[in-house]
């Protein structure tokens, strides 16, 4: 092991406390003296050095918090190839570790395999690897069903080991959930110093076994975006070997994803943001089929904190059922000098290839297009025809309560006829009540609605009879008695002429003359005549007197007044 292979574990260290960081650096220096010198020492000496190291490495976790244990490195070389932006993706077999709800999407079964070699040209020979198996399988009216198998490893000294046991379902046509079972082992390989140290419990202890458990969702926005969020370890399983008194527990730290694709026929882009204990990395990768599916090119790029940087490269190729995919990465910062990392691998699948699928996918959402349009075109004609229902049976019923009405009329007549129940009969002439009270009620809205109709025509006439046909539907009505007032009111003013009613009699004035009096009584001094005919008696030589009382004409008009 060299500088560049303890720089790659001090990579993944975190410190819990500042107060320790010195001791880190102090280790390091030493660990960086100690590679030096291996040079001229015999190769068993450098063999002792190398375990001496590791378990000094091993120690240190003890005190520090290892970021180490069951890291998300990714796994698959699709995904991976994409920089590890899967999560709103999860669109195959590798659901199973990115996004278990992304097993609801999967309609056919698929296998895969995978390895990868990490940080290939480490010059001290040091193998860290990778492997992945998976499996998913859909059931009919279930959901889909997923296994997963782990590994990651330094070749000789450390290894880690995830089972998974996978579940996801479409619970709508837009969202899906999922969620992981997960078995977790790590193991050291024994050696002198694992035989003495506490950490280890003096070589009782080189490995630890732990349950935890992920949650996944996605949400597909429109046909072409979706959005995922998932939780891992959301347990956070104790992973220690054994509890010291420097530390007690050494838990691995829940994770939280969230992701967006966008997938449009042959092209995917995707972006993930992954947050875990006091680190946060952002995940961007994309993809584009060619011939038919046939073949893919990928990349994507990782930063986050700790001067996180990756840079990942990736292709396929499928054939028939099977995809063999290629990544590369190869880190920005951190690590260098190295020939990056490779992954491969193949995945096979039972049923319809990618072209199949997106083509029945796009027959099917047509056909739920044109599906939803024919539901929406008979509901449609549906609520018309039962508005026409509703229509017609409002008609019927009122139709059946008119002859109701007019059956209880005639079932009460009869009942009082034949002397029937006396409650019956009360029923009876109760409902016929109501229904003459309606009758009564409605012929009088009828007439006063007719009577303020004529009067905004001025037929005060057809006024005052339609107000009087409303009062005679319901006695002493006030309204109807206020209107036919007026109405009487407007009539009599009509009948009544400008002029006022003239008297009986007549007192002649001084000045008055025959003429005059006529001009003052008929306004028409040429019916004098008419006042001398009835008054000759009393004039003599066609002379009237002052004081002189004379008799009017009944039909005549004196100052405007009417007899």
């Amino acid at each position: 092991m060299n500088q560049k292979t303890y720089q790659l574990l001090k990579t993944k260290i975190n410190p819990l406390k500042s107060g320790l960081s010195y001791i880190i650096n102090i280790i390091c220096s030493l660990f960086i003296f100690f590679t030096r010198v291996r040079a001229f020492v015999a190769p068993t000496v450098k063999s002792s050095i190398s375990i001496l190291l590791i378990s000094v490495i091993c120690h240190l976790s003890s005190v520090i918090c290892l970021h180490a244990d069951f890291e998300d490195v990714g796994t698959g070389a699709r995904p991976i190839g994409m920089g590890n932006a899967f999560t709103a993706l999860a669109d195959d077999v590798h659901a199973v570790y990115y996004n278990p709800a992304g097993l609801g999407k999967i309609t056919r079964a698929e296998v895969t395999s995978g390895y990868g070699r990490m940080y290939w040209g480490l010059d001290d020979g040091s193998n860290l690897g990778g492997a992945f198996l998976g499996y998913v399988q859909p059931v009919s009216n279930v959901g889909t069903l997923g296994l997963g198998y782990l590994n990651f490893s330094l070749v000789g000294h450390y290894s880690e080991n995830s089972f998974l046991l996978s579940y996801g379902k479409s619970v709508a046509e837009n969202v899906s959930f999922g969620m992981n079972l997960k078995m977790l082992q790590k193991k050291v390989g024994q050696d002198v110093y694992t035989a003495i140290d506490p950490v280890f419990d003096y070589g009782e202890r080189d490995s630890k076994t732990g349950y935890s458990l992920d949650f996944g969702s996605l949400f597909n926005v429109t046909q072409k975006l979706s959005f995922a969020f998932s939780m891992t370890d959301i347990n956070q399983p104790d992973m220690i070997f054994h509890p010291t008194p420097l530390m007690e527990q050494n838990r691995v730290p829940y994770g939280i994803k969230t992701g967006v694709a966008y997938q449009e026929d042959t092209l995917n882009v995707a972006v993930d943001a992954a947050f875990k204990e006091n680190d946060v990395k952002v995940y961007t990768g994309a993809e584009k089929w060619f011939s038919n599916y046939t073949f893919a090119l990928r990349g994507g790029l990782g930063i986050g904190t700790r001067e996180y940087k990756n840079m990942a490269v990736g292709a396929s190729y499928s054939v028939s059922l099977f995809n063999f995919d290629y990544a590369f990465i190869y880190p920005l910062s951190g690590i260098q000098e190295t020939y990056g990392s490779h992954r491969f691998s193949l995945t096979l699948m039972f049923g319809a290839t990618k072209e199949e699928i997106k083509k029945r996918a796009a027959v099917e959402s047509l056909e739920k297009r044109v599906e939803s349009a024919m539901i929406s075109l008979e509901k449609s004609r549906q609520e018309a025809e039962d508005a026409r229902l509703e229509a017609e049976k409002a008609k019927q019923e009122a139709e059946k309560a008119r002859q109701e009405a007019e059956k209880l009329r005639e079932d009460a007549e009869k009942l009082e006829a034949a002397k029937i129940s006396a409650e019956k009969v009360a029923a009876a002439k109760k409902v016929h009540e109501d229904a003459v009270r309606r009758e009564k009620e409605r012929q009088y809205n009828y007439w006063y609605l007719k009577g303020e109709q004529n009067i905004e025509y001025g037929y005060l006439d057809k006024a005052l009879d339609a107000f009087n046909k409303a009062l005679s539907y319901k006695s002493g009505d006030s309204k109807a008695i206020n209107e036919i007032e007026y109405v009487k009111k407007q009539l009599k003013k009509q009948a009544e002429p400008e002029h006022k009613a003239i008297p009986k009699y007549y007192t002649v004035k001084e000045g008055d003359t025959l003429p005059l009096v006529a001009d003052k009584i008929y306004g028409d001094s040429s019916r004098w005549p008419e006042i001398y005919e009835i008054n000759k008696d009393k004039i003599r030589e066609g002379k009237i007197k002052p004081g002189q009382v004379l008799i009017i004409h009944s039909n005549g008009y004196m100052n405007g007044y009417k007899k």
